[in-house]
């Protein structure tokens, strides 16, 4: 049974022969605070974000497991007492203080970005894993060192004795920039090795990590009959020889590994491994890091098909030709999904996956999955202040101290079926909170996909809530999945399920603006609109959008239900720019038809331009340059130009302006920007066909410019086959 230490407060508490086969969560306590003397835990969780705190173990304790969410004094006060696995997770990132490790712990892995790990002389950790940018300060002993992709540029005082780069880049050790992985061991020794259809794992009595496959000889046979081994290579850092699949046509296969006598690098020894060849496949497990996971357990729904990873996350199972849906389980991680397909008389290899760790106490983590029907799947979480996706993975800020904080991030971001993709909460803010999801790839509807959203809260490997997509979406590519209104700092929390499609990204994220928008475009259309039955429809529509607005306690749901109707009756869009002014103009549909425009232009609300400034407003017709690739600019393409204030029409033609060597233009307005404003704020239609076909996509451009700064800003842009 889980135990608790809570109602400790600042104080100080000695717990003596007591055995938790669960976990143990402390999440109270001063520096001097939790004691543990003869006893027996497996999981402990340090939680104390508002002050420092102080974990020992004295006597005989053994702790199998130490999670740290928050900064902390971690001590092995005896020689009896052990410590074996220490997570230091990404939310301590957001603690103050650093974590102090002393006495002897044997695996010690770092995955909060940026944080100092003290390690006194009299300390040592057998492996020290930097998953992220560390700082480990002090003379403590470190036996090896293993650096993944993120912890690049890390830094360590103490100068380890092997260190294994799993990495492009360098960490500091000791001053010294190491740029490769390294052992101070001279030669090394075969214990055993591990043979399968597609990679041999040789077993060292202490690695060494210079050796390549020339110190070595491996060979393949069956029955007396050599079997090549092609695309033979060797990764001294996880100490694996990998090959090409080994023809299922042989029945029994016998690996052979020994010495090479021309290498120094190792002692003398032979080591055979037989086993018999099969169909199946094989992959690596590793977490959103890159570090392989061992002992990962994968699990299919075929019940003799199944397998475990070794040290380096790889895994091998035999199983029949077909396609074959598992899980991938593991202490502290969620269930995820592994699909392995299979042909007749091959072995597959490549089917990797990546684990997801359960998140920490006062986390949340949002986990999205899918099926073959779509590539790209992509999460989405935002409030009024940041929008979490793929373009902009991690929201923080500073807190009154100065410190940096990560409130947010979507920490595994999958782009090749399937998924899991993953976001996670570790910091609250008040407000409303929007999980959508975006079809990004397109290539069906979203109903198709499958897709599914799981929420899990704390450490649980259970979710909490689980949500399917719609089973008819339409042509609809977002889909809002949940909102979640938090208040005081997050101690009160409501979650609604939403379930609704929507056409843009905005009407989920800021639905009550979106709908002032929509009511803007109606009454728009109104002001021009000649067809007494369309009228009919804007009215009623408006007048619905304009209750909506007007009622405090309206839903998310209810705004999305009047915007889908302003969609449906509305014949404009808004393409929104970061100059002065953007257009607001209808979608184009007929192609076959001159390119025909009905519109308005309209003010940002922020720029620098003054009503007696002079401007020129422009038009540019381009065509798809497949040589370039990029657009290129025609040169006498005619331009009709009718402006619904003064009913006046004009034509303009195309020229090379002399500030120009190659973006031919026609000029529709050279005046002041508060003429310009009053002329086209009523509406305009632009007409033009290209009398040149050099491609198929065709571009219109209309451009701003500035006479007194020259600054010029595309206020919209259309792209069309013709």
């Amino acid at each position: 049974m889980p135990g608790y230490t809570n109602a400790v407060g600042e104080g100080e508490v000695t717990f003596d022969s007591v055995t938790v086969k669960g976990e143990t969560k402390i999440l109270g306590g001063g520096p001097n605070s939790i004691h543990f003397k003869d006893s027996v835990l497996v999981t402990v969780i340090v939680n104390k974000n508002n002050g420092s705190i102080r974990v020992v173990a004295e006597g005989a304790t053994t702790v199998q497991e130490v999670l740290l969410e928050s900064s902390a004094i971690l001590e092995a006060a005896s020689s009896a007492a052990t410590i074996e696995n220490v997570e230091i997770m990404e939310g301590v990132a957001n603690s103050t203080g650093p974590v102090k490790l002393i006495g002897t712990f044997d695996t010690v892995n770092n995955r909060a970005t940026s944080v100092e790990i003290q390690l006194p002389r009299e300390s040592s950790v057998n492996e020290l894993i930097l998953s992220a940018l560390s700082f480990i300060k002090g003379q403590g002993l470190i036996n090896r060192l293993n650096v993944t992709s993120s912890g690049n540029d890390s830094t360590v005082e103490s100068k380890p004795q092997s260190v294994v780069l799993d990495i492009s880049g360098h960490v500091t050790v000791d001053g010294e920039k190491i740029e490769e992985s390294y052992s101070n061991v001279v030669k090394a020794t075969i214990q055993s090795i591990q043979a399968t259809m597609s990679y041999t794992r040789v077993d060292l009595k202490e690695p060494k990590y210079d050796l390549t496959a020339q110190d070595f000889i491996i060979t393949a046979e069956s029955n007396g009959q050599t079997i090549p081994l092609t695309n033979l290579t060797y990764n001294a850092t996880m100490q694996m020889f990998m090959y090409n699949p080994l023809p299922v046509s042989y029945k029994d296969i016998e690996i052979t590994v020994r010495k090479n006598p021309a290498s120094d690098a190792l002692t003398e020894g032979v080591f055979s491994k037989k086993f018999y060849s099969t169909e199946g496949f094989s992959g690596r497990i590793t977490d959103i890091f890159g570090k392989g996971l061992a002992n990962m357990s994968l699990t299919f729904e075929d019940s003799y098909v199944r397998g475990v990873t070794d040290r380096n996350g790889y895994y091998f199972v035999e199983a029949q030709p077909g396609v074959h849906y598992g899980t991938i389980s593991g202490p502290g991680f969620i269930k995820t999904t592994i699909t392995g397909s299979v042909a007749t008389g091959r072995f597959t290899t490549g089917i990797n996956e990546t684990a997801i760790r359960a998140a920490a106490t006062d986390e949340m983590k949002i986990m999205l999955t899918w099926n073959d029907m779509e590539s790209d799947m992509d999460s989405h979480l935002a409030t009024e202040n940041f929008h979490v996706y793929y373009g902009d993975k991690t929201y923080g800020d500073y807190s009154e101290s100065g410190k940096y904080m990560e409130y947010v991030d979507l920490d595994w971001d999958d782009t090749q079926y399937f998924g899991p993709e993953t976001t996670t909460i570790r910091k609250w803010q008040d407000g409303r909170y929007i999980f959508f999801l975006h079809n990004y790839s397109g290539d069906n509807a979203m109903s198709l996909s499958d897709s599914k959203v799981q929420i899990f809260q704390g450490n649980s490997e259970t979710p909490t809530h689980t949500f399917n997509v719609p089973a008819d979406t339409g042509d609809d590519r977002y889909w809002g999945v949940f909102e979640l209104f938090v208040s005081e700092n997050g101690r009160n929390m409501e979650l609604k399920e939403l379930n609704q499609m929507a056409r843009h990204e905005e009407w989920l994220i800021r639905p009550y603006d979106s709908l002032l928008d929509g009511i803007q475009s109606l009454n728009d259309q109104l002001s021009t609109e000649q067809d007494a039955s369309e009228v009919a429809k804007l009215q009623a529509v408006l007048t619905e959008a304009n209750t909506i607005s007007a009622n405090k306690k309206a839903t998310t749901s209810e705004f999305l239900a009047v915007l889908r109707k302003i969609s449906k009756v509305i014949k404009y869009k808004d393409t929104q720019n970061s100059g002065p002014l953007y257009a607001f103009l209808p979608e184009y549909e007929d192609y076959s038809k001159p390119f025909e425009w009905k519109g308005f232009i309209r003010e940002n609300q922020e720029h620098d331009l003054r009503d007696s400034d002079r401007v020129t407003l422009k038009a540019r017709i381009g065509y798809w340059d497949e040589d370039w690739y990029d657009y290129t600019y025609l040169a006498n393409q005619k331009i009709q130009w009718v402006v619904n204030s003064t009913g006046q029409t004009t034509e303009h033609t195309t020229k090379l302006p002399a500030n120009y060597d190659d973006r031919y233009e026609a000029i529709l307005f050279d005046g002041t920007y508060g003429e310009l404003k009053s002329l086209y704020s009523q509406g305009f239609l632009l007409t033009t066909t290209t009398n040149q076909r050099p491609g198929n996509w065709y571009t219109v451009e209309l451009a701003l410019s500035s006479n007194e700064s020259y600054n010029e800003w595309s206020i919209y842009q259309e792209y069309w086959e013709q």
